[in-house]
């Protein structure tokens, strides 16, 4: 299975629910090497990347190492949403990317406006949530 397998989007959101979930985003644009945000800040936002690519690294001993990649119909930043707690991880853009932002208030404001589009979202991130856990799982043995 392919690293975009692992973590893609599968097909569960579809182009017409981004489109239903934009007026809740704002759009961002990072540039090559352009860091969306570092480890340890504080986080209320996720991304949705709708072209390009970020990468998620973290600092270890031998220095920075990529966690994973993150494609267009993917989602990143989405632990702080759900926990509040600060970010695990930096995301930097491997290739100048292009991105919709949602804070934690648009979020609430979705799950109240568009409930559909809302729980499509929550099973998407279930999935990607669940499917990450997996992996990182299978690598402990």
């Amino acid at each position: 299975m392919s690293e975009k397998e692992d973590y893609g989007n599968s097909g569960k959101f579809s182009e017409a629910d981004f489109k239903a979930m934009a007026p809740y985003c704002r759009e961002r644009k990072l540039a090559k090497d352009e860091m969306l945000f570092k480890e340890g800040e504080p986080g209320k936002t996720m991304y949705f990347v709708t072209a390009g690519e970020v990468k998620v690294v973290k600092m270890g001993f031998n220095g920075e190492a990529v966690i994973t990649r993150v494609h267009p119909g993917e989602i990143v930043g989405e632990m702080a949403v759900i926990d509040g707690i600060n970010r695990s991880a930096s995301v930097r853009a491997s290739v100048a990317t292009e991105l919709l932002e949602m804070d934690n208030a648009s979020f609430v404001r979705l799950k109240k406006e568009n409930p559909q589009v809302a729980l499509k979202l929550m099973e998407l991130l279930l999935w990607m949530l669940t499917s990450r856990l997996r992996i990182t799982t299978s690598l402990v043995l």
